[in-house]
């Protein structure tokens, strides 16, 4: 059997207990057969990939490095030295509809994107508030004064707080947002119970038609834009100008097609679901053996679904107070910890705890699509959050019956030379990234692809440029093969302490046979 990626370099020189391995990495559970990805080498086929211009059959344009043919096979490829023939080259690649932004926040030299979206909501919001003063003052007044101020009299009757609700709208400060929420106080009182629509059918009927034009559609994301664009401060009326232009450029021809957020949040949840019911067959299999060793024993291992993270902080709630907040609640589990709350996720999907040991054993986090990008942002987010969970004494898991430690010191009352031998005896802590399909190394390459598009476009003002010129990013080769090492030096710093039980962890990455889109000779 071959190995689980098609590159016939990494064929050519696998060695018989790769082979093996890979044979043997499939196991099958109540969810169907699933296989475990030898990360090194898969990566070692995406740039395979790269390297050959193969990007999944969306190959725009593509020169290959030093004139040569890339690298996509050949038994005389050199293990080790032989990368920088593989250097060079260029890639051409459509601009895309997720390439606008970044091009205009370069050339208003903006490259942060939490300010950016910040712009955004204040020129929404000012947007919104101009359109309900223009309603207010051509609109809804000359309908109250219409009829002999009839339109009055019934408000007098019926709600008489609209008047200092109306002024109040007028004066509030839109930068805080819920402008609409804020108008619609109008009708805030027994008779209407906010609907606005009822009040001005009742007491200004001539401004009904204006009313429903324009909370029919709201300002577009154009409009928005454009009013950053034009008082941004500080830059050259040169670039905004061509910010102007990006922002009109036909981009329809490419860009991803998402799907829609009810789409992907139930395929999300399917995803989670299967990984959960992978853990609990695997930790199934393992008290079994466990128990077949020792002679019988009770239950060892538990697996937890969407494990929320919680903080104790200076003036905030106490372990205690967080402890019963999460008894009243119906979740699996919670990781309470005083770590620094700005570098921890919200929560992670799966957890598995040796409960005789009260320890947590593995971390899991579930993607329908597992790909170079996906392993990326895994390791970056959620375990960059975990090691920060372990190396804060005292961070604790509490599930149903108990709690485990999270910390990699040890438990107290354990001698430091007694911790340190009883870590040495058990395997790694496990960071598992678990997924519904595998990316092809091709469709790999395709989205590291994507990747370098954005860094280039965002670091390099004259590439954006070029683009605005001639409709397409021109990338190096040398750019993609760097965010694909960049993908290897974290799984590097992710398992260093690893053999020493110095706070290293082991990193496994697990995926549906039978869902995937891709698969090799070697699935079972």
């Amino acid at each position: 059997p071959l190995p689980p990626f098609p590159s016939a370099r990494l064929r050519a020189r696998a060695s018989p207990r790769l082979l093996a391995m890979s044979a043997a990495s499939s196991s099958s559970s109540r969810g169907g057969a699933h296989r475990t990805i030898d990360l090194d080498s898969y990566l070692d086929s995406v740039e395979d990939a790269v390297r050959s211009g193969n990007f999944g059959g969306n190959n725009r344009s593509f020169t290959p490095p030093g004139g040569g043919g890339g690298g996509g096979g050949g038994d005389d490829d050199d293990d080790d030295g032989g990368d920088d023939g593989g250097r060079g080259g260029k890639i051409i690649v459509a601009a895309k509809e997720e390439h606008r932004r970044v091009m205009i926040r370069t050339l208003l030299s903006m490259p942060s994107r939490v300010e950016y979206d910040e712009k955004l909501r204040e020129a929404r919001a000012e947007s919104e508030f101009v359109r309900w003063t223009n309603f207010v003052h051509n609109a809804l007044e000359p309908a109250l004064s219409s009829y002999g101020g009839r339109g009055e009299a019934v408000l007098k009757e019926r709600n008489p707080a609209f008047r200092a609700e109306l002024n109040g709208a007028l004066g509030y400060d839109y930068r805080r947002g819920k402008v609409n929420r804020r108008f619609s106080r109008m009708a805030s009182c027994r008779t209407y119970r906010g609907d606005l629509g009822a009040l001005l059918r009742d007491a200004a009927p001539d401004a009904v038609a204006a009313y429903e034009e324009m909370i029919s559609k709201g300002p577009t994301e154009e409009e928005v834009a454009r009013i950053v664009i034009e008082r941004r401060a500080g830059v050259e009326e040169s670039r905004r100008d061509m910010a102007l232009r990006c922002l009109v450029m036909d981009l329809s021809s490419g860009g991803l097609r998402q799907q829609g957020n009810v789409h992907a949040q139930a395929a999300g949840q399917k995803c989670e679901r299967e990984c959960v019911d992978f853990l609990r067959a695997e930790a199934k299999e393992k008290t079994e053996e466990a128990d077949m060793d020792s002679g019988g024993g009770r239950s060892r291992m538990l697996v937890l679904e969407n494990v929320y993270v919680k903080q104790t902080r200076r003036g905030g709630k106490s372990f205690d107070a967080l402890k019963a907040e999460w008894e009243r609640s119906s979740d699996d589990g919670v990781i309470v910890s005083a770590a620094d709350r700005h570098c921890i996720t919200s929560e992670f999907d799966a957890a598995v705890v040796d409960t005789l040991e009260r320890r947590v054993a593995e971390i899991w986090e579930s993607k329908h699509t597992v790909g170079p990008g996906t392993v990326a942002d895994a390791l970056s987010k959620k375990l960059s959050s975990l090691r920060s969970l372990r190396n804060e004494e005292g961070s604790m898991l509490l599930y149903r019956g108990g709690s485990a430690s999270l910390s990699s010191s040890s438990p107290e009352g354990e001698g430091e030379g007694e911790g340190r031998r009883r870590r040495n005896d058990r395997p790694p802590f496990l960071f598992g990234i678990f997924g519904r399909a595998l990316q092809s190394p091709s469709h790999g390459a395709a989205q590291l692809r994507t990747v370098a598009c954005q860094e280039l476009l965002r670091r390099d003002v004259e590439a954006v440029m070029r683009t605005l010129e001639t409709g397409a990013v021109e990338l190096d080769v040398d750019d993609v093969i760097d965010v694909a090492e960049r993908v290897r030096r974290a799984l590097r710093e992710a398992r260093e302490g690893e053999e020493d039980g110095a706070g290293g962890f082991s990193v496994r990455v697990v995926v549906a046979d039978g869902a995937s889109p891709w698969r090799s000779s070697s699935s079972s």
